[in-house]
């Protein structure tokens, strides 16, 4: 299973169908979250090695605190470490955030770690909003880039050096499909240069 850093899950009835990033229609958000079970959870966890109870859950508690704020409407937010060492990290609807150790051999700074926890932030907060709007079918590609530049606002508003997420991409390009990390990490060099421009006209 290729990492498309970072994957996304809108919930865990899909994931018997896909086993990795899905962004089939949702259908109803609510409804979908609803019908997801703890076995669900369970089985979803134990296909990555189960949890680990590892010291870096209290650094990912701390640094989720940093990205989230009463602004960005997100609450509820659980982060967990799975066994696994392919490099990953999974959003649910319910809010659960995963990292592999994989993926934090490869994290060096808290950086870098705000990075992977804010693109998978993006994509519960977009998960909520595609709810709200019935599900639609988009573009798996697109819908990382957009969790990217969503990443970026979470960052900067933070005070995280928003580099970092190209850095991830950068770190992960061998697990991604072909190009796709070369898109990304240029949109990011592009919202970067285009902030930069803005403050300047200011």
């Amino acid at each position: 299973m290729r990492a498309t850093f970072l994957s996304i899950l809108a919930a865990l009835p899909l994931i018997a169908a896909t086993g990795c990033a899905s962004t089939a229609n949702t259908g109803d958000y609510l409804s979908l979250v609803r019908s997801i079970t703890a076995a669900d959870v369970s089985a979803f966890e134990d296909s990555h090695g189960g949890r680990t109870s590892s010291d870096e859950i209290a650094r990912m508690q701390q640094v989720t605190r940093q990205l989230v704020d009463e602004q960005t409407g997100l609450d509820d937010i659980h982060v967990h470490v799975l066994k696994s060492t392919s490099p990953n990290a999974f959003a649910l609807a319910t809010g659960n955030i995963y990292i592999t150790t994989g993926l934090f051999d490869l994290i060096c700074t808290e950086d870098e770690l705000a990075a992977v926890l804010a693109h998978e932030l993006a994509h519960i907060e977009e998960m909520s909003e595609l709810g709200a709007m019935g599900g639609i079918d988009r573009d798996k590609l697109l819908v990382e880039a957009d969790a990217d530049a969503r990443a970026l606002d979470f960052l900067i508003d933070a005070g995280f050096e928003p580099a970092a997420l190209a850095s991830m991409i950068e770190k992960l390009e061998d697990e991604q499909p072909r190009g796709w990390a070369i898109h990304r990490t240029d949109q990011i060099d592009f919202l970067l240069g285009q902030r930069i421009s803005n403050q300047f006209c200011e």
